[in-house]
């Protein structure tokens, strides 16, 4: 078996060219996918979480529905976000999830009705989002959420906070029957959530966790 390789010498100066093309060419492809914004230049000070220590609030003054608003969960903090690229947004805020969900309401010994999440009854999903349903996968648009559009010159200081309380409207009478008599005994209720703080870049939406 016989190979043929050709060589062809270049002329110094061109070879030169090459390489120092070659190498522009890789530092201009480095840093045009190096991420600008990492998690280690993001500062997040005086995070807070808490759950207001008053009971539950019950309401009987109508003859259809008992109504109670739960304590609030309140979560804030500061970030500071370093500048962003041209053509480039973040949006820092606040995502809930609910990761587990219980909710009966007992009409003495008639029966029970349930508020439930089919997906996570059944172990389909871990969590199921607590959006608003508008501004998905944010909890809300007001101070959940602070928007950053590039180019900015310099670090951006910001406050995002969000509060969260259930108020619910339960019937006193049976939900499927005509009786309008008052037979409800009994509520429980226990829910579990999952509370983070990102960054998220809209375009590509590369999702940061901050807390």
């Amino acid at each position: 078996m016989c190979i043929l390789a050709r060589y062809h010498l270049l002329p110094s100066s061109l070879v030169l060219l090459i390489l120092l093309v070659a190498c522009s060419m890789g530092c201009i492809q480095s840093i045009a996918c190096k991420p600008r914004i990492r998690r280690e230049n993001i500062v997040v000070y005086e995070v807070s979480a808490s759950i207001d220590q008053c009971p539950t609030i019950i309401e009987e003054n109508s003859p259809i529905v008992l109504r109670y608003k739960t304590p609030y969960f309140r979560a804030s903090a500061g970030v500071v976000m370093p500048p962003v690229p041209r053509n480039e947004t973040w949006v820092v805020g606040w995502i809930q999830a609910c990761t587990q969900m219980e909710f009966y309401n007992t009409y003495g010994d008639i029966g029970m009705s349930s508020w439930e999440l089919p997906e996570l009854r059944e172990g389909r999903v871990k969590a199921i989002s607590d959006s608003d349903g508008v501004s998905y996968p944010w909890y809300g648009n007001t101070t959940e959420t602070v928007t950053l559009t590039g180019p900015t010159s310099k670090p951006s200081r910001l406050t995002v906070s969000m509060n969260d309380n259930f108020y619910p409207s339960v019937t006193w009478a049976v939900p499927i029957s005509n009786s309008n008599t008052p037979m409800l005994t009994h509520i429980t209720r226990d829910q579990s959530f999952i509370t983070w703080l990102v960054a998220m870049n809209s375009v590509t939406k590369q999702r940061i966790v901050l807390q």
